[in-house]
């Protein structure tokens, strides 16, 4: 009998879905730190995390039907690219 993965990926990923959640929701104790440390006032902050959720539930719409266009190999593909872009946030 072989084994499957396929449960390990879902729960790998339900997994990094729920740590991802939670340091986006952690705002609430992080906020005063860090408008003491970056002299941004706290509505500043909250404006700042507000454009990210309407920006994330746009893109969400928009990337979902890119994934039912193309399929969701090559969007992950894309997307990973463009991570490890010279030009992007992060260096690979």
């Amino acid at each position: 009998m072989s084994f499957s993965y396929r449960w390990v990926i879902v729960a790998a990923g339900a997994l990094m879905s729920c740590v991802a959640i939670g340091t986006m929701f952690s705002l609430a104790i992080f906020l005063e730190p860090m408008a003491i440390d970056t002299n941004w006032s706290r509505a500043g902050i909250s404006s700042a995390m507000t454009l990210n959720f309407l920006v994330m539930g746009l893109g969400g719409f928009a990337w979902g039907a890119i994934s039912d266009r193309f399929g969701a190999r090559i969007v992950v593909i894309c997307s990973g690219w463009r991570w490890c872009w010279p030009a992007g946030p992060v260096r690979c």
